[in-house]
């Protein structure tokens, strides 16, 4: 009989009777197989605790997903967490089946309550990162994902990397044939943790420390900031003066010093400091003061800083999702939308929402390309542009420019620029530059100069090059001051015209055009963009690439970026196994064809 893989957590070695139980649990092939076993070994088979549905569903939120595909079923005694695969009428099912009281346990021997999250987040992990729909032991590479996986997830909940590596100290020292050693899985979920920018925080401000003096201070500031004329210089004297309430006479943050704070650094345009701050307010424990909510929140999303910070508190996830939809950021409105529903209970809050969610899916494809959204083209257009798709590009990113977005017509105009996918055309090449450098786009300011400088699409104007070249320069491109210096030393000395290079070109070998297409075939699979993968892998496939030729028996099999075709399917997994393709090998078992 075939077997349903599972994968477990692994602490320790458990004694010969509960690890055969919990042996008999991971070979189980159906959903009343493992309800039977569960109900022989004590306790029996209960359903999911309020408690772990909650904590699941905060894992899943920060990897933007939703719970829906997940079951949960607790099993006691086999003193473990597994994730599971069972089919059930026709499709796989994913399971996560644990045992409280070992959780428990775990959690109270580590004194941690972060310790039963990090077991659960490293079981979805498995089964986010795909682990659970292959046929065939674990190992090391599945394993140290799984747990790169939890520890990214517990700094999005707000875990200390001390509070997320203390559940690492109780697993074997040794690696086994199926796990890695202590060590090494203990440096992948820190590398999981580190990934975080931004961690999701819940700030604690000082109540206690109620003084006259800071409370008349903090009243004056009030009052200076609603001026709607204040300078920079105004500003930065305010943050002195909070500054001194907060460490002289309160001895720590208030939310009104907080929110001040977020609201200085925003008027001086120090947008890490401000961001910084923005997560700050929003994250205090409790947070009820909507206005200032709504106002913070705007400038978080309005700000050109990509922050992934997790908000624990529906009032703040409610507004942020509103002030995305209002920027036209659909996707995030939709992401938050989302988080807020499943922790409202408010009935007309969860009306706006809905709304919210709603209106962004239709305008994402209404004002999008191709039912993507404008955002969505200009990653796709860059992503052509990688693989010499030029005329692919060209097409994608003047739809997403015309639509405003800097980054196509930045792109855009490196293809007028170059001559790739359209006819070059210098002169346009300059004018979508100067319309993504309007924006603030960085890159384009530099390449606006830069035609201002070469001359390209223009006559010479070392005034105009030096004005973008600055703006470049507050934006920190790399390679602004090298432009300013040029323009420098040319007011003193005519430039050399340099001596032409002549470049041999090299014919590329067969086995190098194979091994691009197949990079190719790679990146846009993993984009989910299947057609344009399909294209890409086909040739390799029909010149023998077992790689290509598994990938196209999978695309087949599953109908992605192709009409579906089992036959087919088979026949290219079997020729990719006949050279040794492992997953091909795999594919073929499960299906009784190998």
């Amino acid at each position: 009989m075939k077997k349903i893989l599972v994968w477990g957590f692994i602490f320790f070695t458990v004694s010969p009777v509960l690890s055969q139980k919990f042996q008999d649990v991971v070979q189980a092939d159906t959903e009343e197989e493992v309800d039977e076993l569960c109900q022989t070994v004590g306790l029996g088979f209960m359903s999911t605790p309020k408690e772990v549905e909650d904590i699941v569903n905060e894992i899943v939120q920060t990897a933007g997903v939703s719970k829906a595909g997940f079951e949960l079923k607790e099993c006691s005694n086999i003193e473990n967490a597994v994730a599971k695969i069972i089919p059930i009428g026709g499709e796989d099912v994913r399971y996560i089946i644990y045992d409280s009281d070992w959780l428990q346990g775990l959690i109270n021997s580590t004194s941690n309550d972060w310790s039963g999250k990090f077991v659960l987040a490293h079981e979805i992990g498995h089964h986010l990162n795909g682990h659970s729909l292959n046929n065939g032991s674990s190992n090391h590479d599945y394993e140290l994902q799984a747990d790169y996986f939890a520890g990214r997830a517990l700094a999005n909940l707000g875990a200390s990397l001390e509070e997320t590596l203390l559940v690492t100290s109780r697993l074997p020292e040794k690696a086994s044939s199926s796990h890695p050693a202590r060590i090494d899985r203990a440096q992948k979920a820190e590398d999981g943790w580190k990934s975080v920018k931004n961690k999701a925080l819940t700030i604690k401000v000082r109540k206690e420390d109620v003084n006259k003096v800071a409370l008349k201070m903090v009243e004056i500031i009030d009052n200076k900031l609603k001026n709607q004329s204040l300078t920079k210089e105004d500003y930065r004297k305010t943050l002195k003066q909070l500054s001194v309430a907060r460490n002289t006479y309160y001895k720590g943050y208030t939310e009104d010093i907080r929110y001040f704070e977020a609201i200085c650094y925003a008027g001086i345009d120090d947008e890490e400091k401000a961001m910084d701050s923005y997560v700050n307010y929003l994250s205090i424990e409790g947070l009820d003061k909507s206005p200032r909510i709504k106002e913070i929140s705007e400038l978080y999303t309005q700000s050109s800083i990509n922050n992934t910070a997790f908000f624990a508190n529906p009032a703040v996830v409610y507004h942020l999702s509103k002030s995305f939809y209002q920027n036209k950021n659909y996707d995030k409105a939709i992401t938050f939308g989302n988080q807020f529903l499943t922790r409202s209970q408010d009935p007309d809050k969860n009306s706006d929402i809905i709304e919210v969610i709603a209106t962004s899916e239709f305008e994402k494809i209404e004002e999008g390309i191709n039912g993507m959204s404008v955002e969505e083209s200009a990653e796709k257009g860059a992503l052509y542009i990688q693989n010499e798709e030029y005329d692919k590009a060209f097409e994608l990113l003047s739809k997403a420019a015309e639509s405003k977005n800097a980054k196509a017509q930045h792109l855009l105009g490196n293809l007028y620029l170059s001559g790739r996918g359209v006819d070059k055309d210098s002169r346009k090449a300059l004018n979508w530059y100067i319309t993504a450098a309007q924006q603030g786009y960085v890159e384009a300011q530099y390449m606006a100069a830069t035609c201002y400088y070469e001359g390209y699409g223009v006559f010479k104007n070392m005034k105009n090059a030096r004005f973008w070249f600055n703006k470049a320069a507050e934006g920190n491109h790399p390679k602004a001051a090298e432009g300013l210096a040029k323009i420098e030393a040319d007011e003193n000395a005519k430039k050399p015209t340099p001596t032409p290079i002549v470049k041999t070109e090299t014919k590329e070998t067969d086995v190098e055009t194979i091994a691009k297409q197949v990079i190719k075939g790679d990146s846009y699979f993993n984009q989910r963009m299947y057609s344009d993968a399909f294209e890409m892998y086909i040739t390799p496939a029909n010149k023998g690439n077992a790689y290509a030729q598994e990938r196209i028996g999978w695309l087949y099999y599953k109908g992605k970026g192709i009409r579906k075709n089992k036959n087919l399917a088979v026949e290219w997994w079997k020729k990719s196994a006949r050279q040794g393709n492992v997953d091909a090998i795999n594919n073929l078992t499960r299906l009784g064809e190998w």
